[in-house]
């Protein structure tokens, strides 16, 4: 999740006494859950580093919706307040209920999301993401209109990964198919209609 956010130059994961004090003002539904003890289960924190200036990553040539993520498209007073790098925690935890992300960011920026793919009544499959981000008044203009290229760019490959790890598993069924002597083809329309049906979703804001 972190290295296929375009924005990202570095990351790493903090101590255990940093993660503990991540969660301490955050919602009970979104700390940690207990083990059988009562204690906390460990969840992985991470610091990051997002390059906020549009330049090339790695040396590469930025395309124009990831430099109009980045600093190209600032104007006026966010020059002088947003850096060209900026450094924030986040979490990230598997849950019964998706994939839970919690971020803290420089200025008072605070987001939970939750991502989940469901299989719809007519068999076919959506990724789901509901998203609350909070700041002030000033930089929420900044967050909507500045990341939305990065976050878009992020569900595409997001999709992409979700589509490989569907044909991994449908070979896996199907080799497991013909050593019991059974066929199975696999089902590449359901894996369009995903597409498709989130594809409708693409640019609408996320926040």
């Amino acid at each position: 999740m972190i290295t296929m956010n375009p924005l990202v130059t570095d990351y790493f994961a903090h101590p255990e006494d940093v993660a503990r004090d991540f969660f301490k003002n955050e919602h009970p539904d979104h700390k940690p859950p207990l083990d059988y003890t009562g204690r906390e289960i460990s969840v992985p924190v991470y610091s990051i580093t997002d390059d906020m200036s549009g330049s090339p990553k790695n040396g590469q040539p930025v395309d124009e919706d990831t430099a109009a993520s980045g600093g190209n498209f600032r104007g006026g007073w966010t020059k002088k307040f947003v850096p060209d790098k900026i450094t924030y925690s986040a979490s990230m935890h598997n849950r019964p209920d998706g994939l839970l992300s919690i971020t803290h960011a420089p200025m008072g920026v605070h987001s939970v999301t939750t991502w989940l793919v469901k299989e719809t009544y007519d068999g076919q499959l959506v990724l789901e993401e509901k998203g609350l981000v909070t700041s002030n008044r000033m930089l929420m203009g900044f967050i909507k209109t500045t990341l939305q290229s990065s976050h878009d760019k992020l569900v595409e490959d997001f999709i992409a990964e979700l589509i490989k790890e569907a044909e991994r598993e449908n070979e896996m069924r199907a080799r497991e198919g013909t050593r019991h002597g059974r066929g199975l083809s696999r089902d590449s329309s359901q894996q369009e209609q995903w597409v498709s049906r989130y594809s409708k979703d693409i640019g609408k804001p996320w926040i």
